[in-house]
């Protein structure tokens, strides 16, 4: 048995964008058996991804500064719980998670060489990634041949022997947006899919729009977003907008509806309603998906829903779905696209404000077949 920690405790959206790559390491060989670290919001989900034998629940809100040094009994008891892996692998790259691999130890522990914070030091197998590889799920997926190829050595030490795996195309200029594999998709429970099909009940179109996101630099206005959907309720026969989000997102969503003066089919609000899980299940009904760079967005591409995607301080050919049931929409005539800020340095923030209701449903409208 190789005992395989995983590391990648947030965002959500991160968490998706993994869950391919260590799908493929959880069955590289019959005999690993795979925990993975998570933030305590996202134990559920992340239970339920494939491969996943075990979630070790992180609690990060509760080993902040502000409780130094009244957290380090309950810290130290949780690394305890980090020990007993062989294999280590931080799909993080941050000192945070780098020290975890370490307090793992674990005999082998990955990273990506060019890891943030100098997290690379915790590593006794760093990865050299390709400069080519830009795409967030392409870099995972090198970080995971590494182990595989790693954990077949030990593997056959142990008796088992299996093929080599193949790796994404290091140069990235392969045609084929998934360098020949296939994109990872994600099997719903069916109890979600029950769940989806009330919440969504006498809604034959749904196109599901998700206005939230932590970042201030990724917001789309409120006015832009009503503007959308009145759009959507008099312009597009027989679509029903969708609004999906946290609960703590139900204030944005009743400025926007409050906004919106429908005239045509009402939209629904499905903001805080359901799990995660549920969340996916009514992405997956929807014809399309309108969201900014956030977790319902990489959501609706494991599920197999064409998005429009609207983009700013993050970069699409890092973080955007890929293939051609998908479009990205920014303000390409911009200098400052992809800083990476969460707050807008400028005077005026124009890289989403500035982007056209028009432009967005447009979008909408190629992709619903109107």
């Amino acid at each position: 048995m190789v005992k395989v920690l995983i590391i990648k405790p947030s965002s959500l959206g991160d968490i998706i964008h993994a869950a391919g790559a260590v799908e493929r390491i959880a069955t590289a060989a019959p005999d690993i058996q795979l925990t993975w670290v998570a933030n305590e919001p996202y134990v559920s989900f992340v239970r339920g991804l494939p491969g996943v034998d075990d979630v070790l629940s992180f609690p990060r809100q509760r080993f902040v500064a502000g409780r130094f040094p009244l957290f380090l009994p309950e810290a130290i008891a949780w690394a305890r719980k980090l020990r007993g892996f062989d294999i280590a692998v931080d799909l993080q790259g941050l000192q945070r998670s780098g020290l975890m691999a370490r307090l793992s130890g674990a005999e082998e522990r990955f990273g990506p060489r060019d890891a943030r914070e100098l997290a690379r030091l915790h590593y006794n197998q760093p990865i050299d990634i390709p400069a080519g590889l830009l795409h967030a799920v392409d870099r995972l997926d090198f970080v995971a041949d590494a182990v595989i190829e790693r954990s077949a050595v030990l593997a056959r030490a142990r008796g088992d022997d299996r093929a080599a795996p193949s790796r994404p195309d290091p140069d990235g200029r392969s045609a084929d947006p998934f360098g020949g594999r296939l994109p990872f998709r994600l099997t719903i429970p069916h109890a979600s899919r029950d769940e989806a099909a009330a919440l969504l009940k006498g809604t034959e179109r749904a196109v599901a729009l998700c206005p939230g996101t932590r970042w201030a630099s990724k917001r789309w206005p409120v006015s832009r977003w009503a503007r959308l959907v009145r759009g959507m309720t008099t312009d597009l026969r027989g679509v029903r907008p969708v609004i999906l989000g946290a609960a703590d997102e139900q204030q944005l969503v009743r400025e926007i509806l409050s906004q919106a003066d429908v005239a045509g089919v009402a939209p629904l609000n499905l903001v805080g309603k359901g799990d995660l899980w549920t969340t996916a299940a009514i992405l997956e009904r929807a014809t399309c998906v309108v969201a900014l760079d956030s977790a319902q967005l990489h959501l609706a591409a494991t599920v197999g829903t064409p998005t429009v995607s609207l983009f700013g301080p993050t970069d699409p050919l890092r973080f955007a779905p890929r293939g051609d049931e998908h479009r990205v929409l920014r303000r390409e005539e911009l200098t400052c696209l992809g800083c990476h800020k969460r707050e807008c340095p400028l005077e005026r923030r124009a890289c989403l404000p500035d982007l056209e209701v028009e432009t967005v449903l447009e979008a909408v409208r190629d992709l619903v077949g109107e």
